[in-house]
């Protein structure tokens, strides 16, 4: 049997190569985006979360069995990534994606996802300086996550699915580039 890390609110994760951490520090970070985003939607998850490591490049969710699997492609101790692909994919889990397949607005929903990611990253650099998960990483956990934001936000640093918009005319573009891409695959998204 795997061994586990049980999580309030039927969130698990499950031990596996997560790189030079520990289960309990993902733990506390994933546990405390979960109360973050619960609280922000004012409703749990429906079904039980398992959340493991893989080696691809994108976070991922499958909605086809229960409970949930959400797989993270962070390791280390990444917490601000560990924040934003467990926040976009808890996102989805929330909006009941796997309710409604196939839609050609797809694109809004990842963009809410997106929002949520970046959501989580700010609320929970305002509350590890005020209650870190431990003394010693406190200082450090909050000025990780809130400069990985100001480099998100500026378009510096790449989302986890899409490279940045660049300022200018090439957004418009490159956004509804994407948009038809996204409506197009609909059908097979996820």
């Amino acid at each position: 049997m795997t061994p586990k890390a049980q999580i309030d609110h039927g969130l698990t994760v499950v031990n596996g190569n997560w790189g030079a951490t520990s289960l309990s520090g993902i733990d506390g970070v994933l546990r405390s985006v979960y109360v973050v985003l619960t609280e922000a939607f004012g409703k749990m998850p429906d079904e039980l979360i398992q959340v493991s490591t893989w080696a691809l490049d994108n976070p991922r969710t499958i909605y086809d069995i229960r409970p949930y699997k959400i797989y993270l492609s962070v390791h280390d101790t990444y917490w601000s990534q560990y924040v934003y692909q467990f926040a976009h994919e808890l996102c989805h889990v929330l909006t009941r994606f796997d309710r409604f397949k196939g839609h050609k607005h797809k694109w809004f929903e990842e963009t809410l996802c997106e929002l949520a990611s970046l959501f989580a990253l700010h609320r929970l650099a305002e509350r590890w300086v005020e209650a870190p998960r431990t003394q010693s990483t406190r200082h450090r956990s909050s000025l990780r996550i809130t400069r990985r934001m100001r480099r998100i936000a500026k378009g510096t640093t790449p989302c986890h699915r899409t490279a940045p918009f660049r300022r200018g005319s090439e957004v418009t573009s490159r956004l509804w580039k994407l948009i038809a891409m996204i409506e197009t695959a609909s059908t097979s998204w996820r």
